[in-house]
């Protein structure tokens, strides 16, 4: 699977995750491999942190729990991250 690949599914799996997302989660931070929520954070750097310890092949997304979905914020801040690394 390439990485627009983990993220469209990752995305699409957001987007149906969303309404429930939004009562429970809004402000906060998802993590997602494989079209599967992983874990939920306060902080994007934490988020980011977790994703890049947990999959060493840079195969994740997180998102802002918010409306709109926009996955390309934070998609952007993913390719940054990993460029510190």
């Amino acid at each position: 699977m390439t990485l627009d690949e983990q993220h469209d599914r990752n995305h699409n799996a957001f987007r149906a995750m969303l309404p429930t997302l939004l009562d429970h989660e809004r402000g906060r931070i998802a993590l997602f491999r494989d079209g599967k929520l992983i874990s939920i954070f306060d902080r994007v750097i934490d988020a980011l942190s977790a994703g890049e310890s947990q999959f060493h092949d840079g195969m994740f997304s997180v998102q802002e729990i918010k409306e709109p979905a926009d996955l390309g914020v934070l998609v952007n801040d993913i390719h940054l991250w990993q460029g510190r690394q």
